[in-house]
Parts: C-alpha cells; structure tokens; sequence
C-alpha cells in the first residue's frame, strides 16, 4: 500500500479555526501550498467558507495545488431546536460538496453556542 497517497491534513493545523479569537485565519493559497510542500495530498474543508462551497471551484483550487478533498469537519449544533434547522441546512451542504468531489469523511462536533471552545454552553 502507498501511504504516500493517503496523507492528509487539515486548515486548522496552520491555525485555521472558525471559533472566535482563537488562531489565525492564514488565506488558504499559503495554507494549501504549504500543504502541498510538506507532502500532503489532501485536505478537508476547514471552517465554513474558508474554501469554495461550489464543488466546481473547490475541484479547480484543489487542483492547482495538487491536493484532493478527504472530508469536512463539520460543527453542528443539534442540542438546541432552534438551531436544527441552520445545523440541518450546513450539513446537507457540507455533504453535497463531499459527495461531488468522492470525499468520505464527514466529522460532527458539537460547537460551543458563541463558537468559543474555552467555555461550556448551559443546557
């Protein structure tokens, strides 16, 4: 087996994160070439909007660096019924954009209400 082939990597290793105030948000051609020269050769999504949405033009931008798409973390707030609905909506975009591009791992977790992870929500 070629494990060359099967080594990905995330956004949030350069610091790429979607809660609030904690790490850097780095423009993803640095990221995605810095990905690329340590050896990588895929990706998953990173936070939301951080990469195109359009399946099409995240295909294009992978390319271009060389890298394929492995899957998407994907936070999503199902504890709370008024936030389903959004949480609902993200996922089944999160899983077209995989599924478009034959990408297989699809991560929940659960976020912190304010996107802030040193804090715990009250139920």
């Amino acid at each position: 087996m070629d494990l060359s082939k099967q080594l990905a990597g995330a956004p949030i290793s350069w610091g790429v994160c979607e809660a609030n105030g904690w790490g850097y948000q780095l423009d993803p051609e640095r990221v995605l070439t810095e990905m690329r020269e340590c050896g990588l050769t895929a990706t998953e999504l990173g936070p939301d909007g951080y990469l195109p949405q359009d399946a099409e033009a995240l295909a294009a931008l992978l390319a271009a660096y060389d890298l394929t798409l492995c899957g998407a973390f994907v936070p999503l707030v199902l504890h709370k019924r008024d936030r389903l609905v959004a949480s609902y909506e993200r996922a089944k975009r999160q899983a077209q954009v995989l599924a478009e591009l034959d990408a297989v791992n699809f991560v929940v977790s659960t976020p912190a209400e304010d996107g802030d992870y040193d804090h715990r929500d009250p139920m």
